[in-house]
This record gives C-alpha cells, sequence and structure tokens, in this order.
C-alpha cells in the first residue's frame, strides 16, 4: 500500500512513490511476483475489515507520523495470518521519530495480537504473540548458521516482549 503518483497525499514528505519501479522491482525479486499484492492508496483509506486475515508478510514503510505508524501496525494486527511476518521500516531512523513513537503507543494497547521479537537494520520485526518465541528463536539460528553470530546482538525487552537486536 502506497500513495505512489499522489504525492499530495504523502503528507511527510518522506519518500516519492513510484508503481512502475515498485512493479519491476517485485517482478525482478519476489519469487512469486503474482501473490504480491499492491494497493495504490493512503492507508487511512482502507479498512482491515475488508481484508481479514490475508497477509503472510507485511511491510509498512509509508508515512512516519505517529499516527500512520499507529496505523498501520492496528492494519497489520487485523489482517495478518497466525504466524505471519510484520517489517516495520525507520523504526529508529532519528529523521522520523514519528514511526517510534506510533509503535511504542501502538504497543501500548493490551488487545493487539502482535509482537515485537526482533530489531535492527533500522527495522522492527513482528508475528503473533503465539508465534513471537519461536520465530526469534528461528531466525536466529537461520541468521547464525548464515550470517555468522557476530550479527546477532543482545536480548532486551520492548514493551514487554524479548526482542533480539541484530547487526
Amino acid at each position: 500500500m502506497d500513495v505512489f503518483g499522489e504525492q499530495v497525499k504523502n503528507i511527510d514528505n518522506s519518500g516519492k512513490g513510484s508503481l512502475e519501479i515498485f512493479n519491476n522491482n517485485i517482478a525482478k525479486l519476489a519469487k512469486a511476483p503474482e501473490r504480491v499484492v499492491t494497493i495504490p492508496s493512503d492507508s487511512f483509506s482502507i479498512r482491515s475489515q475488508q481484508l481479514p486475515d490475508c497477509y503472510s508478510l507485511i511491510s509498512i514503510d509509508g508515512g512516519h507520523a505517529r499516527e500512520h505508524t499507529a496505523f498501520g501496525l492496528q492494519y497489520a494486527n487485523d489482517t495478518i495470518k497466525q504466524g505471519s511476518l510484520i517489517v516495520l521500516d525507520d523504526f529508529t531512523n532519528v529523521n522520523w521519530l514519528g514511526v517510534m513513537d506510533g509503535a511504542l503507543a501502538f504497543l501500548d494497547q493490551s488487545n493487539r495480537r502482535i509482537a515485537p521479537f526482533m530489531a535492527g537494520y533500522n527495522k522492527l520485526f513482528l508475528t503473533t504473540i503465539t508465534e513471537a518465541e519461536r520465530t526469534r528463536a528461528a531466525m536466529e539460528e537461520y541468521i547464525q548458521a548464515n550470517l555468522g553470530t557476530q550479527s546477532v546482538k543482545r536480548l532486551s525487552k520492548l514493551k514487554g516482549h524479548a526482542v533480539r537486536g541484530l547487526q
């Protein structure tokens, strides 16, 4: 989901969005590009009731204001399949502190079904609460086997959830 060519809706001027570039990248990089759902829209324009429990992966890299981030996480919370992955971009970017602010505000909600399990590379990784520990352990094992032990950093807590740092 992105405003792509409708940059007038890009209220924080955080990108330039090009549907053509996005589609070209999907065609080159995705293993199954036909499974990628592109929604040219402002995130505030779509409601989770339209697509319940349908996503396996959601990348949130839209508006960088607190409201955009909290809304994106709520949408992901309401529409991902059990055990799916959510990648929140710019979580630690000092130029877009609204992302961290919105994420922390969302994580304060008691009725959510997603939790963070890993942070690194300027991203926060989340999955359903019931799968967070298993997913973190599996990703740690994969990263250590393929990238070495130097990539996996200390285990910390974020809003009560165990989160592994990556570098």
